[in-house]
């Protein structure tokens, strides 16, 4: 991935859970990039704050 990630660290947005990872990792999508949202379930639509930016994935947690 070369552009740049289409969200920010900070940023809150809703997303929906498409399915489970490893440890109690929900995995989400924003355009083609993937978030590591901790303490979601596949299926769940929450709201999220980006905690940190990597080159391919974001780590995020629920906050509502």
């Amino acid at each position: 991935m070369t552009a740049d990630p289409p969200v920010n660290e900070g940023q809150v947005i809703k997303v929906t859970i498409d399915t489970a990872g490893p440890a109690g990792i929900g995995l989400a999508h924003v355009e083609d990039y993937v978030l590591y949202v901790h303490g979601a379930s596949a299926g769940q639509t929450c709201k999220v704050k980006i905690k940190k930016i990597h080159r391919t994935y974001a780590d995020a947690e629920v906050v509502g």
